[in-house]
């Protein structure tokens, strides 16, 4: 198949209310990539953001990290869930809360969106989780905004963006084709373009840039590429969430033998997403 171009059919200079990455979202990334940085740079981070912090130490405390006696402050909270899953945390967190207001009219609730954006993210965490070279907290941040670029064009394409789940349902056809047909672009390349202009690392921007098309991704980034876009269709076909695409294209056989998605690990990634207290923090109510 000939490997369509990723384009973005909405250029950043034309949207005037683009979200900008929150300050906990950014600090909490530039400290996880920082090897002098200790648990007190994230707690000053975290104490910044009061409803952060409550909803961090309610994670520490679920039934999925508890360990028997209860954390009250946050600076053990930090030790259990520790700096990898702190970053997720705050990324997700912060991030979620700046797309609030883009549900207005939207094809599917704030609810829906999320809860498949962050399955997602926790199955694609869950595939790359024990892999050589692939980091699991990147794919996860990764899969939970693989769809952010959905958000942007139902706001600012919306004419263009319901052609498009139009035709992708009546010639049940993958959304990200149909978009290509009607608007010239997808919304992986609208996403991976915020990521980019937020600074997040190119090992997040690229792949969601890049899920639908991994063969297209430099070499480097097409590995977690490939992850996104299996959980991607694992996600959708088992239910979870809904965010407009009801034809996802199957992954190539190779894609799923290289990350081992055997029925067996995937049935123990949809028992993970299940169990997961994330399901239930991160998604707003």
């Amino acid at each position: 198949m000939l490997l369509a171009d990723c384009r973005s059919p909405l250029p950043l200079g034309d949207i005037p209310d683009l979200p900008t990455l929150p300050a906990a979202a950014s600090l909490a990334l530039a400290i996880s990539e920082d090897p002098d940085a200790t648990a007190s740079d994230l707690l000053r981070v975290i104490m910044s953001d009061p409803p952060l912090a409550a909803k961090l130490l309610r994670v520490a405390n679920s039934v999925y990290y508890q360990r028997g006696v209860d954390v009250k402050d946050l600076q053990t909270a930090i030790v259990r869930l520790g700096f990898a899953n702190i970053r997720t945390l705050l990324v997700g967190l912060s991030v979620i809360r700046s797309f609030d207001d883009f549900f207005r009219g939207a094809a599917y609730s704030r609810e829906d969106f999320w809860a498949h954006s962050i399955a997602t993210g926790l199955m694609a965490a869950h595939l790359t989780r024990s892999t050589a070279n692939l980091s699991s907290s990147t794919a996860f941040i990764a899969g939970l905004l693989h769809d952010i670029g959905k958000l942007l064009l139902d706001r600012h394409h919306r004419k263009g963006w319901t052609e498009a789940l139009w035709l992708s349902r009546l010639s049940s056809i993958p959304l990200d084709e149909a978009e290509r047909r009607t608007m010239g672009g997808d919304h992986a390349a609208v996403g991976g373009d915020v990521l980019s202009a937020w600074r997040l690392p190119a090992e997040v921007a690229e792949p969601v840039r890049w899920h639908h098309q991994p063969s297209g991704a430099a070499e480097r980034h097409r590995p977690h590429a490939a992850a996104i876009q299996v959980a991607d269709f694992l996600c959708i076909r088992a239910g979870i969430g809904y965010s407009g695409n009801e034809h996802p294209a199957e992954p190539p056989p190779e894609l799923l033998v290289a990350l081992r998605a055997t029925d067996e690990r995937v049935r123990a990634g949809l028992e993970l997403i299940e169990r997961s207290p994330l399901m239930t923090v991160l998604i707003p109510r």
